[in-house]
């Protein structure tokens, strides 16, 4: 008696067995990069709402240890615009002016020192990355008058 014993994998099992490999390492490949992408995404959010949160913080400072100077904001803000506001230190030693510039979508801090007579050359100028685009801001002061003024 002939024995027909075959052993193996016949060509149609064999391009079966491949077809399902590589639908397998194609549906692992794809979660990969979506893995990949959304962690970058993330990291990028993650950056973004650094930046944020350093600005507003940097403006929160500010805005607790200065004092409004209504020379500036009285007439609506630098350039009669209520989305800017200047500052004064409580040691008078510093006048910072926070500028929000609408076209660029930026948000500006210049600290100038001054002697109480004349402003000194430009100390810093902050800015906060090219992540953060502010879209609005404004100022909204209360008193809007400067409450120690004998004239209101």
């Amino acid at each position: 008696m002939f024995s027909k014993l075959k052993r193996g994998f016949t060509l149609v099992e064999m391009l079966v067995a491949m077809a399902i490999f590589v639908v397998f390492v194609g549906v692992i490949l794809n979660s990969y990069t979506a893995i990949v992408r959304s962690q970058r995404e993330a990291n990028e959010y993650r950056a973004m709402y650094s930046e944020a949160r350093e600005m507003f913080d940097y403006l929160t400072l500010q805005l607790r240890d200065g004092m409004v100077d209504y020379g500036f904001y009285g007439d609506g803000g630098v350039g009669g615009m209520r989305d800017s506001l200047v500052l004064i230190s409580k040691d008078a030693a510093k006048r910072i002016y926070l500028t929000f510039d609408p076209i660029e979508e930026n948000f500006h801090v210049k600290v100038n020192l001054f002697d109480g007579v004349n402003d000194l050359d430009l100390l810093s100028e902050l800015s906060f990355g090219d992540e953060v685009k502010v879209k609005e801001l404004s100022f909204n002061v209360s008193p809007v008058n400067d409450p120690y003024d004998s004239d209101y």
